[in-house]
């Protein structure tokens, strides 16, 4: 069930031509890339943070099962552009809508954020939002009903969505959606992303420890079991007659140890 939902989401782009999409906007195509490639997992991200606990994932699900949002829209992307573009701009206006409905406020705050980092003008900036929301939107009505998902199943699938939008969120996107980093925006700090959704060791296999951390570890197992083997000579004294023999096997087990290997 496994699913990389920015992936899907710049693949089904490709079927729009950059310069026939900056053409309709009036903007220069580099820009126009630019500024999707920021859009996308901006608004992922968002989605992502909708759905962090069941609640809000079962408000989610609601969203998507709205009869607007087509879930084979990532396979139409081709004819956005097509019959003077009347199909685009139906979408971004379904976009627009949705957005505002998910974001509320945040979403024109996003708006204006995407338009001054890329120098877009706002409706460019808010055509390319809108969309983005309707494409993702799409891709996971598409995920959910193709695995009959319920809340507690998209929980799961949005938190593996973070580890690969963590780097690729803006930081002033994410502050736009009102979240001080990306990291807060997706409800998980680096370090804890790291840790919680790190995959668990295959059965029959092991953590083979850092070799640096091994170094340091063996003059301590040396010194226990030095202290282990002088406290057995020290109790073998107590014996008469077992003394010499006692620190004879003790020095014989040291050396042992301490011997390398070949």
């Amino acid at each position: 069930m496994s699913v990389n939902l920015l992936d899907l989401a710049h693949q089904a782009m490709r079927g729009v031509a950059p310069e026939e999409l900056a053409a309709y906007l009036g903007e220069p195509a580099a820009t126009t890339i630019e500024a999707l490639n920021l859009a996308l997992p901006a608004v992922l991200g968002g989605l992502v943070h909708q759905s962090l606990s069941l609640n809000a994932a079962g408000a989610l699900l609601d969203v998507i099962d709205l009869l607007q949002i087509d879930a084979s829209f990532a396979n139409k992307t081709r004819g956005l552009l097509s019959d003077g573009a009347i199909n685009f701009a139906y979408h971004s206006q379904a976009g627009t809508k949705l957005m505002v409905g998910l974001f509320l406020e945040h979403g024109l705050s996003l708006t204006n954020t995407l338009a001054t980092i890329t120098g877009l003008k706002v409706s460019s900036a808010n055509h390319l939002l809108s969309i983005s929301t309707v494409l993702n939107l799409s891709l996971l009505k598409n995920h959910v009903r193709d695995h009959n998902l319920g809340a507690a199943g998209l929980v799961e699938v949005m938190k593996s969505q973070r580890r690969d939008l963590l780097a690729k969120i803006d930081p002033k996107l994410a502050i736009a959606l009102g979240f001080p980093s990306p990291a807060a925006l997706l409800g998980v700090m680096d370090a804890d992303l790291e840790s919680s959704e790190r995959a668990p060791y295959p059965t029959g296999e092991v953590a083979v420890l850092p070799a640096r951390a091994i170094t340091k570890s063996l003059p301590w197992a040396f010194g226990i079991l030095f202290l282990l083997s002088l406290i057995f000579v020290l109790r073998a004294c107590d014996t008469p007659g077992a003394g010499s023999a006692s620190a004879h096997s003790a020095r014989v087990a040291v050396g042992e140890v301490s011997k390398p290997s070949a």
